[in-house]
């Protein structure tokens, strides 16, 4: 598994944006899909513990992730916290470019969040 925290102000983040989750659509177990680097990809919500925890998780061309999302309160900002696991045949056929891929996975993910969270807009 691997981890990577960084810190934003995030405060207005819900409101810019329109982040509004709905507890009955994304409580555990929920399934939604979703595309990454061409791929189609079917996910499920393993856990939600608002406003502090998202776990969730797919499986797309034998490779199973895991995401965990961890958010605290850091002062005038929150800390973020995203862990990421890969497995299946394709992780193992070739675990030190899997590695370096999640690497890159997770820097693209806390990219995303950076610009949204900083975004005047």
């Amino acid at each position: 598994m691997t981890a990577a925290h960084r810190r934003w102000r995030l405060a207005s983040l819900a409101d810019r944006h329109r982040i509004r989750p709905d507890r009955r659509s994304r409580d555990a177990r929920q399934t939604f899909h979703w595309t990454s680097a061409g791929l189609s990809i079917g996910s499920t919500i393993y856990a939600v513990e608002a406003p502090r925890r998202i776990l969730w998780g797919g499986t797309a061309h034998g490779i199973t992730a895991i995401h965990d999302w961890r958010f605290e309160a850091d002062g005038d900002g929150t800390l973020v916290r995203n862990e990421e696991s890969w497995s299946g045949d394709p992780v193992d056929a070739d675990t030190e470019n899997s590695r370096k891929l999640l690497g890159q996975s997770l820097d693209a993910w806390l990219e995303h969040l950076r610009r949204a969270a900083e975004d005047p807009a």
